[in-house]
């Protein structure tokens, strides 16, 4: 991914992304395809796309 320079950077970024500062790492994962065809007994069509964002707090033991 590409490293951003804040987290508002973070939030407007359209593509796999991540910002790391003192207080942790942030990750932005974009992911997107075409989805599943809707068919007879299948229901609507799939996503085509999905933004999934976590904060992780890392420290360190001593």
């Amino acid at each position: 991914g590409t490293q951003q320079s804040s987290l508002a950077a973070l939030r407007e970024a359209s593509d796999t992304s991540y910002f790391k500062d003192d207080k942790g790492l942030w990750v932005k994962l974009v992911a997107s395809n075409t989805g599943a065809a809707a068919g007879p007994a299948r229901g609507p069509a799939a996503p085509t796309g999905l933004q999934v964002s976590k904060h992780i707090q890392v420290s360190s033991a001593r």
